[in-house]
């Protein structure tokens, strides 16, 4: 899954198949952040469980949901 989307953005395979992947601003080339590369079975579990919290999240009123996201970010 990794490797395919390195590949689609022209980054060989064998470059980078595990460790941190450092991220550069295109403004002056200074690094900004780094991406932990992970397995398809960890990536996958990401997933699985964003996918789970999504069920839990819908079934929030869309009022409370207005108002939780307007506390997290005052946080």
């Amino acid at each position: 899954m990794v490797a395919d989307l390195l590949a689609r953005l022209g980054v060989a395979n064998s470059a980078h198949t595990q460790g941190d992947y450092p991220v550069y601003t295109p403004i002056d080339g200074s690094q900004i952040a780094s991406v932990t590369l992970e397995n398809k079975a960890q990536v996958v579990a990401r997933i699985d469980s964003a996918h789970s919290a999504f069920l839990k999240w819908r079934t929030v009123p869309a009022p409370r949901r207005g108002e939780l996201v307007r506390i997290f970010g005052e946080v």
